[in-house]
């Protein structure tokens, strides 16, 4: 059908005094100029007549272009393919970029969060893993008759240990392993001293081998453990004499509970640690490469909590004293790369403590391995010291 030729005009005129919209609402505004792709022959504007309106315009628009566009019903009669139904936030870039920078957000705040509480509790989990009991099953010793026997430590923890007799009567010495480690560590000088003729008594400290306990006491409460086993010695071996031999964890063990239980007739600590202060200190940091970050300081409140006591009171650099007019041998390795037991430790010790004391100090040997660098000296020594201070 014809266009008459003054309908293009009318529109004009329309559209210059009223601004009349066009077909896309307020989106755009025209100038009534005839369109060839237009059926009606009425302009729907062209490029340059388009006017920008502001952003949050053209947002509601599409917003609404979107909820009034049609949706295919499934089983309809149009016989049209489905398809998706059309959502305003897949057709406008702005929704879009706004819910891109929202899924950002959500999980920068899940990662700063879980950084603060890997931070807050590191240090926790650094407690627990040092004080944390290592159970084993130490294997019966080779060529050393044991007889396996429990009893209760002073607080009513269970211990496990191996009774060596050689004469009922005789010595006794009760020997202390190390930090998580067993009875069996001490199989090497139980068989020297049970060869000398003293009976020895191996226990497990609590928290290690058979041991009750879920933690380590890191000497604070392995005194305990040692009083009770010097006095089930005294009672099996039939014997007043009974003296303290410890390695490592176990040397400053030894110092602890002889200043608290006369009964212990001598002392034997080899690589002693003087106080747990170093140890302690590592709780509050953690290594970044070559940089070293403080952590919050809940390391040592956590440990006191597991543990039950305040380990920071456990000092046998404090201790050593009380143990006079009773003798003392302290052995160390010039070598020792141990941080918590540095050579430096035994000397104080040595100084801090009474007479009768002796320190033997091993041109080599690291840490508790004077016995095996110098073995023939290390056995004359310590059977040398147990013959004066138990007759």
């Amino acid at each position: 059908m014809a266009i008459p030729g003054w309908l293009p005009l009318a529109a004009r005129a329309a559209g210059r005094g009223a601004g009349a919209r066009g077909p896309r609402g307020d989106r755009y505004r025209h100038r009534g100029r005839a369109d060839p792709r237009s059926k009606s022959g009425l302009s729907l504007a062209t490029r340059r007549d388009r006017v920008r309106v502001p952003a949050g315009r053209r947002h509601r628009a599409v917003v609404e272009r979107a909820r009034r566009a049609p949706r295919l019903r499934p089983g309809g009669s149009s016989g049209r393919p489905r398809g998706p139904a059309r959502d305003h936030r897949t057709a406008c870039g702005f929704c879009g970029g706004l819910g891109e920078i929202k899924a950002i957000k959500r999980v920068s705040a899940v990662l700063i969060v879980l950084a603060i509480l890997a931070w807050v509790l590191l240090p926790v989990a650094r407690a627990y893993s040092l004080v944390s009991a290592q159970h084993s099953e130490p294997s019966v010793p080779a060529g050393l008759s044991v007889a396996d026997v429990t009893f209760e430590s002073t607080d009513g923890t269970p211990i496990r240990a191996w009774l060596a007799l050689a004469k009922v009567g005789a010595p006794a010495i009760v020997l202390v392993h190390g930090f998580k480690t067993s009875r069996a560590e001490m199989v090497p000088w139980a068989r020297f001293l049970h060869d000398a003729g003293y009976n020895a008594l191996l226990l497990d400290l609590r928290g290690a081998g058979r041991s009750g306990g879920a933690t380590i006491g890191l000497g604070a409460t392995e005194p305990r453990d040692i009083v009770a086993a010097v006095q089930t010695a005294g009672e099996v071996f039939r014997t007043d004499h009974v003296a303290v031999l410890g390695i490592s964890l176990g040397a400053g063990a030894a110092i602890l509970a002889a200043a608290l239980d006369p009964r212990i007739a001598a002392v034997v600590a080899d690589s002693a640690w003087t106080d747990q202060d170093f140890q302690l200190a590592r709780l509050g940091v953690i290594d970044v490469g070559p940089f070293r970050l403080p952590v919050p300081p809940l390391g040592v409140p956590a440990v006191n909590a597991m543990v039950g006591v305040d380990v920071t009171k456990a000092r046998p650099l404090d201790a050593i004293s009380r143990i006079s007019p009773r003798p003392i041998l302290l052995i160390h390795s010039a070598d020792d790369d141990n941080a918590t037991t540095p050579l430096d430790g035994a000397r104080r010790l040595f100084a801090a403590a009474g007479e009768p004391k002796d320190l033997w100090v091993a041109p080599r040997g690291g840490h508790v391995g004077a016995i095996n660098a110098f073995p023939d000296e290390y056995r004359a020594r310590v059977l040398a010291f147990l013959r004066d201070a138990l007759r």
